[in-house]
């Protein structure tokens, strides 16, 4: 496969230093562009199972999963209920991070649902936000973990799309083989950042431990300008599956202790095609 050239400051402004962390986007973003045309709606299979490595150099930071867990009905359509998984290495003294994020939206990655746990001033909430479309509303209830009767609740009104970072990450899945740029705004600690993704449109392969040989693929690359997703900050880059199931096979980002390269190891409910 080809590599990807740098991103260069004038193409993409001026980008801040990233901060160290596992997780890849899990945060609510708003896409400009219309999500899918016709011919390309995701295909996604109940009890599949995407299982990651992620490394720093030639440390292993952690495991990064993902779950297609069920199908349920929400407000009369039928939604995939996701899971992600972020544990670091439990040998690393300088990393201790465990999350469990669910996300629920239908075949037009319409949310419905993003529950997470959130820490806000040293007190961790069970964080639920729910999408009201007929109004235009997320409704956010946040309830200690500790003390379950202490609530805080809010509305917040959306007048895009709204995707998690999850759901996106689906969204990046069904396009990553056709070319063209996504502007995408964002909104990351109530902040609205803005981030691009350039998606390719060129085909070729690329190589991971799991596998014997390359696997054809389709790559992006693309930049977070602003901060908050999540750790992820500045440049970043990932390879995909050229199959109609397009997992992502590695992806790349820049730390500020280097460049942390996250690949995937092992799979449920997928076949890879090996051409």
């Amino acid at each position: 496969m080809h590599g990807i050239g740098r991103i260069s400051n004038s193409d993409w402004r001026i980008m801040r230093t990233p901060r160290i962390n596992l997780t890849i986007g899990l945060c609510f973003v708003i896409f400009t562009a219309p999500l899918f045309s016709n011919e390309n709606k995701p295909r996604w299979k109940v009890g599949e199972e995407l299982i990651y490595k992620v490394k720093w150099a030639f440390v292993r930071l952690g495991t990064l999963k993902t779950v297609i867990s069920d199908t349920l009905t929400m407000d009369n359509e039928r939604v995939y209920h996701v899971k992600v998984f972020v544990d670091s290495n439990p040998t690393l003294f300088f990393v201790n991070y465990h999350a469990v994020y669910e996300t629920y939206f239908n075949d037009d990655l319409k949310v419905f649902l993003f529950k997470c746990n959130e820490k806000i001033e040293g007190v961790t909430y069970e964080a639920q936000y729910r999408f009201d479309y007929s109004d235009s509303l997320v409704y956010v209830t946040m309830t200690n973990k500790k003390d379950p009767s202490k609530q805080i609740k809010r509305m917040t009104p959306f007048h895009y799309r709204l995707l998690d970072g999850t759901s996106l990450l689906y969204y990046a899945r069904a396009n990553v083989c056709y070319s063209k740029i996504d502007t995408v705004h964002y909104l990351a600690e109530g902040r609205d950042e803005l981030s691009i993704m350039q998606f390719m449109g060129r085909k070729g392969k690329v190589k991971i431990k799991a596998l014997d040989k390359p696997l054809a693929a389709c790559y992006l690359k693309g930049v977070v300008l602003g901060g908050g997703i999540a750790g992820l900050h500045g440049e970043f880059k990932g390879w995909f599956a050229q199959d109609e199931q397009a997992p992502p096979l590695k992806a790349k980002m820049k730390v500020f202790i280097g460049s942390v390269v996250i690949e995937l190891e092992s799979w449920k409910k997928w076949e890879p095609v090996q051409r």
